[in-house]
């Protein structure tokens, strides 16, 4: 996916630059599609790292970062 390339190349200070907080959930809600995460606090598996580039877990990363942010809960999905 291009566009994971491209976010990868950008620094944090340059996408507060130019992201607006409803920019970010919208990129996260187009990148989750309909896949919807229920979030808890701390560390949270969300695949395998075989599975990593997928887009099913690509879409679950975003889903899980957009439901997290909402609700203000910081989380740390990981593969394994």
């Amino acid at each position: 996916m291009k566009l994971r390339g491209d976010l990868a190349r950008l620094e944090i200070s340059e996408l507060e630059k130019v992201c607006s907080r409803e920019a970010a959930f919208r990129l996260l809600d187009g990148v989750a599609g309909a896949t919807k995460h229920v979030v808890t606090a701390g560390p949270m598996h969300i695949g395998t790292l075989n599975g990593m580039a997928s887009d099913a877990s690509q879409s679950r990363l975003a889903a899980t970062y957009a439901a997290a942010f909402r609700s203000g809960l910081k989380v740390f999905p990981y593969f394994a």
